[in-house]
């Protein structure tokens, strides 16, 4: 028995159910009109193919074939003289060859704009663009390719292994003639300066030059802003704040560690008369301990486990991406009614000794102004008396004296 191409056969299958078209002959010399067996065995057999009958040794397909997963079948096919169950003793003779199916991609898929994100529906599959961004200034005209995010148009055929040759037009919002966009490479330039600041929002269609029936479309914004002299500017180059070292999450930084002042930073844009400039957000960098606020608080995240941190402040104009940075060093207070080791008093403590020093002042001077009026009267008892009066106050001035420089 002979089997025809015994060696090799290979042949390119659409991923699309189809009847192959070349089935395998088996040829008898000696036993013409001999009824064949045939069996097919591969693990995917059961998946992808099958036989259609086992005395008819055509290949169909069983299952759409997807070639995103599979680019190639490897097949074995057995045949023999006899039927699959021979009687006992029954001379039985068997060949096999090897079948190899090659899967190639067709042209159902359109254009994907990049990046993208694949969505499965069903069978189908998708690629999900967000689109473009940009920024021009008003009444100028850049020269050269837009830099735009997430990065320039382009986009690459669905179908994997055909990578048409894709083309690029705006079908809508250049209404003006502002915007031009390369055929081949989908860049946009500009023509001419924008002459109104706003948003412009342009279509953009890549279509297969070979199948324009498939195609795809985009949207690519361009912000037309007012040109920027200046960037913003915090008030000072360095700042210092405080916090207490029991302080949680949501409590505040201090502005100084004899109050209850909240620290507050701002930046300044000289582009606004005010030099308050709404865009302005405010950003911490260097530091897993506090955030920021619109309105340039800081707030702690967590609790403190260290004696002091630093981090940097950064204000960003969000229309025109310009930004200013500046210092921050936190300084970490023990809680609050624990004296800490490099201060004597606390502020309490102080302004007490104060009030107390100032009483006595005021009962010396009395006492005093009381002697000078006796000793002019000439009443040698009454002065007796007042140094008798004078000495219990002394001793009581320095022993309030004694307590509050006790160490």
């Amino acid at each position: 028995m002979i089997v025809k191409n015994d060696k090799f056969f290979g042949f390119y299958l659409c991923d699309q159910w189809q009847h192959l078209q070349k089935p395998i002959r088996v040829n008898d010399n000696s036993h013409i009109c001999l009824i064949f067996s045939y069996n097919m065995t591969d693990s995917l057999q059961n998946r992808y193919f099958r036989l259609k009958t086992m005395y008819t040794p055509n290949i169909l397909v069983n299952k759409v074939l997807d070639y995103d997963v599979i680019q190639q079948v490897k097949l074995i096919l057995y045949v023999q003289d006899t039927p699959l169950q021979s009687q006992p003793g029954e001379r039985s003779f068997t060949a096999t060859t090897t079948i190899t199916v090659n899967i190639k991609d067709i042209d159902n898929r359109p254009p994907w704009f990049q990046p993208c994100t694949k969505v499965t529906v069903g069978s189908a599959k998708i690629c999900l663009s967000l689109g473009y961004r940009g920024r021009v200034n008003l009444t100028e005209k850049q020269d050269g390719a837009l830099q735009l995010q997430p990065g320039p148009v382009y986009a690459r055929d669905g179908d994997r292994s055909r990578n048409e040759e894709i083309s690029y037009k705006i079908v809508r919002g250049n209404e003006d003639n502002i915007f031009q966009i390369d055929e081949n490479s989908g860049n946009i330039s500009m023509l001419k300066p924008p002459d109104i600041a706003g948003p412009i929002s342009l279509l953009v269609l890549a279509f297969q030059l070979l199948n324009r029936d498939q195609f795809a479309t985009t949207s690519v914004t361009i912000d037309v802003m007012k040109k920027s002299r200046n960037p913003p500017r915090f008030e000072k180059e360095r700042y210092e704040g405080y916090v207490y070292s029991n302080s949680g999450p949501e409590n505040m930084v201090l502005r100084d560690k004899m109050s209850n002042r909240p620290f507050r930073v701002r930046a300044r844009d000289e582009d606004f008369a005010s030099g308050i400039n709404p865009d302005i957000k405010y950003e911490v960098q260097y530091s897993s301990y506090v955030n920021i606020t619109t309105d340039g608080f800081i707030l702690l995240k967590k609790a403190v486990r260290t004696d002091a941190f630093a981090l940097q402040l950064r204000a960003v104009d969000v229309s025109t991406g310009e930004s200013g940075t500046a210092a921050l060093s936190v300084n970490v207070l023990p809680p609050v009614g624990i004296q800490s080791q490099d201060e004597s008093y606390r502020a309490g403590d102080m302004a007490l000794l104060g009030f107390v020093m100032a009483a006595l002042l005021v009962l010396c001077l009395i006492v005093i102004g009381y002697l000078i009026s006796r000793v002019k009267k000439g009443n040698s008892d009454a002065f007796k008396l007042s140094e008798v009066s004078i000495f219990p106050s002394k001793l009581m001035f320095r022993a309030m004296l004694e307590v509050y420089s006790a160490p």
